[in-house]
């Protein structure tokens, strides 16, 4: 062998001797890496109950309504002059559209949504008050006070339900063990939620006027009927889906991804299409107002004054229907299905955000067949924020940093009374404090959905992000024609 030879052999085989250990590096990488990738599940096949913990509240203290501004002011008067302010102040007369053209499911929405956030506990040993409804006293508004606690004199009220945006409407709130156990359908089918004659809610075994679904508060009028029984028959309809995409799954595992997956439907149609469309240019606050260490309690500015002028939006009709035909009648539902009143709210316009609000909810709410006349929501929403201490409007306008507009001396009035802001369908203030809140509920919350983008899987991430309203009633009822931003007429 020549020398020369011998020196490629030796080249080669230092080569060799330095490939060896580099290849063998490669393989063992290859064995941390990627073998973990393709042995372990995906993470939309882990069993869910382990992930999702609907059932607790996160972070101490959170079933208490909180105050944001560090005050209250228990001088205010309540139980006294309420219906008077509220003959004298909001009584509508006429019909005053949103100016940008928001259709009547934008505050029907915020309705659903509140109901998923906050469900205060009343408490009749702290205090009742009946209210007169006319001068001669005929008709009286009975009222309690909530269940409180006392925080540097400050009365706060706790909420029975998870503050977060986790369709507790739908399934429960946390501890509601037995009630989702009565929702769910029997063990051969139980992913499903259980149903009615016509694809509809159960009817309540007591109730006669009412659904059961996750919230007692389902059947309050129609158009919220509606809305339990969309999206009960969307987690159903999920279930049929997980059916063929996930065969091998028990009935609990597809059970709590359709559930997963309703939440987060839930949560991008409101942060992704409800919120534009209502906060218009206001939407920006969401971005700039500062939430940091507040985790996702609920702020009593929000819940209390701020949240509570969506009622002056509701219009006195849903298509062919007034508004008090539609309160807990769900004979109603029943006879005519979901449709109409699902259609008959994206084609109504809502009212503009004011000071006024219409007699179905100032005269009539909630009135029984046989009765003349109802309870007042102005008169509650007026009693609430007094009998909890609530701050003026200058000084709530203080707390959370902008301009008052007006010299109202009681928060709900003077939030009310300011002017829309430029290209929005909500006043300044009220803009603020709902920004604030809602900025909370997405960023504090730790299973919000666009931080859980693995555990719920790419196939249901990109059809949740491809979700609208307006898909929903597609895919649910029998509408045909619905526009695609049902929150405008």
């Amino acid at each position: 062998m020549s020398g020369r030879y011998q020196k490629l052999e030796s080249k080669k085989a230092d080569t060799t001797n330095t490939l060896i250990p580099f290849i063998a590096g490669l393989i063992i990488i290859a064995v941390v890496i990627v073998v973990p990738i393709v042995a372990v599940p995906r993470q939309d096949t882990v069993p869910l109950p382990s992930l999702l913990a609907f059932e607790a509240p996160p972070g101490t203290g959170n079933e208490w309504q909180q105050r944001v501004c560090n005050a209250c002011n228990n001088s205010w008067d309540f139980g006294t002059d309420e219906r008077l302010v509220s003959n004298e102040i909001f009584a509508q007369n006429a019909s005053i559209p949103d100016p940008r053209s928001l259709s009547s499911m934008v505050p029907f929405w915020g309705q659903v949504i509140d109901h998923d956030i906050v469900r205060s506990q009343s408490n009749a040993s702290d205090g009742s008050f009946s209210i007169p409804m006319t001068p001669i006293e005929s008709i009286l508004l009975n009222t309690t006070r909530n269940a409180h606690r006392k925080v540097n004199g400050c009365r706060e009220t706790v909420t029975e339900i998870t503050p977060t945006i986790d369709a507790s409407f739908l399934y429960g709130g946390f501890g509601q063990n037995a009630l989702l156990a009565e929702l769910r359908a029997d063990s051969g089918t139980a992913c499903r939620l259980r149903t009615s004659a016509g694809n509809l809610l159960l009817l309540h075994p007591t109730d006669p006027t009412s659904f059961l679904s996750g919230d007692v508060r389902n059947t309050e009028h129609s158009v919220l009927a509606s809305f339990h029984t969309l999206f009960m028959r969307e987690h159903n309809r999920l279930c049929s889906v997980l059916d063929t995409l996930r065969p091998s799954w028990t009935e609990e595992q597809k059970f709590w991804k359709a559930r997963q997956v309703v939440v987060a439907k839930v949560q991008h149609i409101t942060y992704a299409e409800w919120i534009p469309t209502f906060f218009g240019q206001e939407a920006h606050l969401l971005s700039s107002v500062s939430t940091q260490g507040t985790g996702v309690r609920m702020g009593m500015e929000f819940s209390v004054a701020a949240y509570r002028a969506g009622h002056s939006m509701i219009p006195d009709s849903v298509g062919d229907f007034m508004l008090p035909q539609l309160f807990f009648n769900r004979s109603l539902v029943i006879e005519h299905g979901i449709e109409p009143f699902l259609s008959g709210a994206y084609q109504q316009n809502a009212e503009r955000m004011d000071k006024y609000v219409i007699d179905g909810l100032r005269n009539f709410l909630f009135m029984a067949p046989g009765m003349q006349m109802g309870e007042d929501l102005v008169t509650r929403n007026l009693f609430r924020n007094r009998e909890l201490g609530m701050l003026s409007y200058t000084e709530i306008a203080s707390c959370f940093g902008f301009t008052t507009q007006n010299n109202e001396q009681e928060a709900f009035i003077g939030l009310l009374s300011e002017e829309l802001a430029s290209q929005s369908s909500l006043p300044p203030g009220i803009a603020r404090i709902m920004a604030e809140q809602f900025k909370r509920l997405r960023d504090n919350d730790p299973k919000f959905y666009l931080s859980n983008i693995h555990e719920i899987g790419a196939h249901f991430i990109a059809e949740i992000t491809a979700t609208s309203m307006a898909t929903i009633i597609r895919a649910n009822t029998e509408l045909e024609n619905v526009p695609d931003n049902v929150f405008v007429v």
